[in-house]
């Protein structure tokens, strides 16, 4: 009896040792170095730091992941950067990627993507989510109730924030910039919780950086990294966004041969690359 009770007791001690929160720590620098959003990895990512050591969440939660991530940080006065690297198990070959949609807000585990929540307040229960997929589709919503369940994740909330991706053999890149302002947080904070994690078609396999056992959801906010920037933040601005627009207005009466078209101040809506970008939010 004692022997079992003993087995029983170590059982649950090897359980904590496993599941345990070591809050690893990215560092992120500023930088002064422009940042374009494309998929690219150039010099302002020479001397960011970086993690890599990602825990498989599905099949199984014991192991390092097969197929391997990594995630680089940097911040100026406007943004937080974020790049991941997301490799594959079958060097020098074109990924066949998966996504059922192109249409933003994407959701699902049949996706390829990965995705960096961030918890300003470290409360552990309310965070903001960003994600792209290989094809630089975006995706953000908010999280509530600590992410116990899917449910937890709002993907009615929409902001102005910027991603791309791109495609290379073995492994594709993804970029995002999210303005300070899309997130609130206090004045002067240097450490926010974060969460990085990845859904691979190739496996399949989910993954993540900090750790989360399978008993909870991978969005779950109590398992997570911390993220240190180099210098307490400054107050973030309003958070206001323009987006402009035009009307048109047309008719026609085709008993009697009119017509009626307004003229350019109510033309139809700006086909700009920007004004699309402004219109999927």
């Amino acid at each position: 009896m004692k022997f079992l009770v003993s087995l029983i007791a170590l059982s649950l001690t090897c359980s904590t040792v496993v599941y345990s929160q070591s809050h690893d720590t990215i560092i992120v620098k500023q930088t002064s170095i422009a940042i374009k959003i494309d998929g690219v990895i150039d010099e302002a990512w020479e001397n960011a730091d970086h993690v890599k050591d990602f825990w498989q969440y599905f099949p199984m939660d014991t192991s390092r992941a097969w197929n391997p991530t990594e995630v680089r940080m940097l911040y100026d006065d406007n943004f937080i950067y974020y790049l991941a690297i997301a490799k594959t198990r079958i060097p020098d070959v074109m990924g066949s990627y998966v996504t059922p949609s192109l249409r933003r807000d994407f959701r699902g585990e049949a996706n390829d993507a990965v995705t960096l929540t961030l918890d300003p307040f470290q409360d552990e229960t309310n965070a903001f989510q960003f994600g792209v997929n290989p094809f630089g589709v975006q995706r953000e919503g908010l999280l509530t109730n600590g992410g116990n369940v899917s449910a937890d994740l709002d993907q009615a909330w929409d902001n102005l924030w910027f991603a791309d991706a791109k495609q290379y053999k073995g492994y594709w890149v993804a970029e995002m910039a999210i303005p300070f302002k899309t997130i609130r947080y206090k004045e002067g904070s240097t450490n926010w919780y974060a969460k990085f994690y990845r859904i691979s078609s190739d496996g399949p396999e989910r993954s993540s950086w900090g750790r989360v056992p399978r008993q909870y959801p991978i969005i779950n906010l109590a398992y997570h990294g911390v993220i240190t920037f180099e210098k307490p933040l400054r107050k973030p601005g309003a958070n206001i966004a323009l987006i402009p627009y035009a009307l048109s207005n047309y008719s026609e009466d085709r008993r009697n041969g009119y017509s009626n078209k307004r003229g350019p101040t109510s033309g139809v809506m700006p086909r700009s690359p920007l004004v699309r970008r402004l219109i999927w939010i």
